[in-house]
């Protein structure tokens, strides 16, 4: 973190952004500005999906956007950048064409991830999750032949990953038929085989009873967005989803339990478990990795693990 954000200009930017992605060969997050550290910043954030720079300012500044992207070109006549202005919601592509940068492969701990941008703001992966992807990793031999049940899957790199941990099936539940079929691309960029895979169109608060018949499972993922029309509203939904771990988590599984909004703290989630159950005890809590510098990271994803102890 600079000890000097108020300092930080343009050519720090671009320099910072230089260093991050030298010899880097996988997807991270290059500059987080939304975290509220770097002033004057606040509006931008940077991310590298390998080969590729997608630059996204959340408000129009087409003086910024000229001096970063010229310095960037300056450094390096071959870097391929996506400038996403989200205030005016356009696209600019720097030595990459519209068409290259809606369907490109990039890649995180070694697999492999179908990118999307230039078309809307669901690009296809969320790098702010890399320490729960991290966190299953570690887990590769809890993993081995148990089930998995992914809700909220959206492109479902968890899925993904728990396929190569070798869990023998893995149920994705999403609300969109798009997304589910991105994830089945996804499983296809990294395995021959994609036995014990499936991919559920269904509305989750209404398939927990059903879902529950699947298992019971080694490790239930639960990621929701804060706020879905119609589908999720966290303020009133999450509990009931926790209320069900019971029904779908075996003996010393693991329910892990996300969050992401900045009006909430992790304990939102802690407190919402303990009211509905007292079968699971908290075993860890993750945040976003250390590329997202945020003044508390509070304001992000909140990642618990809990475990199944009784």
């Amino acid at each position: 973190m600079p000890t000097n954000s108020a300092s930080f200009s343009t050519e720090d930017l671009i320099n910072k952004i230089i260093v991050a992605i030298s010899n880097c060969s996988e997807i991270r997050r290059v500059f987080h500005g939304r975290g509220n550290v770097y002033k004057g910043f606040e509006h931008l954030t940077v991310d590298f999906y390998p080969p590729v720079l997608y630059i996204r300012s959340f408000k129009h500044d087409i003086k910024l956007e000229e001096l970063l992207v010229n310095g960037l070109l300056e450094a390096n006549e071959d870097f391929k950048i996506v400038y996403h202005d989200r205030e005016l919601d356009t696209f600019h592509f720097h030595n990459i064409t519209d068409d290259e940068a809606r369907s490109f492969e990039s890649t995180e701990l070694n697999l492999k991830y179908l990118i999307k941008l230039g078309q809307n703001q669901n690009l296809g992966f969320f790098p702010d999750m890399t320490l729960m992807r991290e966190w299953l990793l570690t887990k590769r031999d809890y993993l081995k032949e148990k089930k998995v049940l992914n809700l909220f899957s959206y492109t479902c790199s968890i899925s993904v990953v728990s396929k190569f941990c070798g869990a023998n099936e893995v149920h994705n539940v999403d609300l969109s038929s798009s997304f589910l079929n991105w994830g089945r691309e996804n499983h296809r960029l990294n395995f021959e085989n994609t036995d014990g895979i499936y991919f559920h169109k269904k509305n989750i608060l209404k398939s927990l009873t059903w879902l529950s018949k699947k298992g019971p499972f080694g490790l239930v993922f639960f990621d929701p967005p804060s706020f879905q029309k119609g589908s999720f509203d966290y303020k009133k939904d999450y509990s009931k989803v926790l209320r069900r771990a019971e029904d779908l988590v075996c003996e010393d599984g693991y329910f892990v339990a996300c969050l992401n909004t900045p009006f909430e703290q992790h304990g939102f989630i802690v407190e919402a478990f303990n009211l509905v159950s007292e079968s699971f005890q908290l075993e860890e809590v993750l945040f976003s990795p250390s590329d997202f510098e945020e003044v508390d990271k509070e304001n992000g994803v909140k990642i618990c693990i809990f475990k199944r102890t009784k």
